[in-house]
């Protein structure tokens, strides 16, 4: 019996029509012109079609600021050379994500009372504009929790306020409970100097006493990054339980590591948060080595292939997160241990 195969030539496969290929090109070309437009759109912006808040949107979104409150707020209008686009804007917890899309997850967790912003175009060339954000954030704490988490590379300090920094198109810094950020529609010095202007009015506007200390201050300096103290407000590294965490980044020849503290509500919340930590990087692939004789009262853990060490000092928890090798792991806990020791002197 002879095969099938022998007796049926195999189908050739058959390419694409000319009308096919026509339309792939087609829509391949409307894409294109999506794409385009689209980035156009990104990079061009006319401030001649931006839309202000409803003033009833407006309205809404204040009404949990007390009357004075609000009205104290605003002094953008005050500032020469500078002349409002519309009323401010007013976003409280619920409509946040409204206006900053894709970032309020990291303000509403840091205590996010308000946030009031203006658009304001200059004088001199109406194509020109700024916008201000001030977000109430209840505390300095809070504040800086935001300002820290989302420091700009390549910015530098400025000494408008303690914590204060600029960018190549915006002023960013903290001033009491108020987390500020200043954008410029280009970085001309014209824009950058009426930013600058519009900073130190509102620095003016709302004085605020002096930041108390706080644990940061016992983070060592030797060997830390410059401007790299950050407090995270919740789910610092990960781990649920881990909030209002104070950390430095630091460079040991060459090498990196991270070192934290925070202080917590009593000796036994700190203890229990340590274990819990180890027991969770436990959970997840870690494997907990031994410290060395004559080392703190330390817990270490390796966890693909970098070190993680916490203990707790009285009410302080602290560590070190993320060293790539042990010996710094060990050198910068040691330092953050005696700190916390002389602290307690």
């Amino acid at each position: 019996m002879k095969s099938l195969s022998a007796d049926v030539p195999l189908a050739q496969p058959r390419g694409p029509s000319r009308g096919e290929k026509g339309l792939s090109l087609f829509l391949l070309g409307v894409l294109i012109i999506i794409a385009l437009a689209i980035i156009r759109v990104q990079f061009a912006y006319d401030p001649g079609l931006w839309r202000s808040q409803s003033d009833d949107a407006a309205a809404g979104a204040a009404a949990d600021l007390a009357p004075e409150a609000a009205a104290a707020l605003d002094r953008s209008a005050d500032v020469a050379g500078v002349q409002p686009m519309s009323p401010p804007e007013h976003f409280g917890a619920e409509t946040l994500s409204d206006k900053i899309n894709g970032k309020a997850e990291l303000y509403l967790p840091s205590g996010f009372r308000h946030l009031e912003s203006r658009r304001l175009s200059l004088m001199a060339d109406s194509s020109l504009w700024i916008e201000r954000f001030v977000y109430d954030m209840g505390s300095y704490a809070n504040a800086f929790a935001v300002y820290s988490q989302q420091r700009r590379e390549g910015s530098r300090s400025l000494e408008l306020a303690p914590d204060a920094y600029q960018s190549a198109n915006g002023l960013f810094f903290v001033q009491g409970p108020f987390y500020v950020e200043i954008i410029g529609s280009d970085t001309s010095s014209a824009v950058m100097d009426q930013m600058a202007a519009l900073a130190l009015a509102f620095v003016d506007a709302h004085p605020a006493d002096a930041v108390a200390l706080n644990e940061s201050e016992l983070l060592p300096e030797v060997d830390r990054v410059a401007d790299s103290v950050t407090l995270t407000a919740a789910n610092a590294f990960g781990f649920e339980g881990f909030d209002q965490i104070y950390a430095a980044r630091y460079q040991m020849d060459g090498r990196d590591a991270m070192a934290f503290v925070s202080r917590r509500a009593s000796a036994e919340e700190a203890a229990r948060l340590a274990d819990d930590y180890v027991a969770f990087l436990l959970a997840f692939g870690g494997r907990a080595i031994d410290p060395p004789d004559g080392s703190p009262p330390v817990r270490i853990v390796e966890m693909f292939d970098l070190v993680q060490i916490v203990f707790s000092k009285g009410d302080l928890l602290a560590g070190v997160h993320e060293a790539e090798a042990l010996a710094d792991g060990l050198v910068l806990a040691e330092r953050l241990y005696r700190n916390i020791g002389e602290a307690r002197q």
